[in-house]
């Protein structure tokens, strides 16, 4: 089995266009990358997708703008400067979606777990940081 170093996923099919541009600036460059309009074989597709998804490094989620509106961001704690990078990304590109991230959404006196359920169940998606941290806690 082949492994990739990215995984494009998308939703619909209004976005293909931008899939295939995706897919080929990243081959351009030298990545390996999986999009099942190029990689995928016959047979069991399931299992071969999540072992791929599995061992990729990258997972590339392709949307359209109105598509999401909000977001919240799960992390673990170690990685909070990296997550807020990214979010502070996140907000450039696209200044009109509410992501929910904890150290900005929450206040002292809040009763975080009863915010944060709440919060996951408002959200468009769930954007989850995944890393050896997040990996270990519980």
């Amino acid at each position: 089995m082949q492994i990739f170093e990215n995984f494009i996923s998308y939703r619909r099919s209004d976005v293909l266009a931008e899939v295939q541009n995706i897919y080929q600036g990243l081959l351009s460059k030298g990545f390996s990358t999986f999009c099942d309009i190029y990689s995928l074989n016959s047979g069991r597709f399931d299992d071969g997708l999540k072992d791929t998804i599995e061992k990729c490094s990258n997972y590339i989620l392709v949307l359209k703008e109105h598509d999401i509106l909000s977001a919240f961001v799960s992390y673990a704690s170690q990685d909070r400067h990296r997550v807020a990078m990214i979010i502070q990304g996140m907000k450039k590109a696209r200044p009109d979606m509410d992501i929910f991230f904890d150290v900005e959404s929450l206040r002292s006196g809040d009763d975080w777990e009863t915010a944060l359920w709440t919060e996951i169940d408002k959200r468009d998606i769930l954007f989850l940081c995944w890393s050896h941290f997040a990996k270990e806690s519980k």
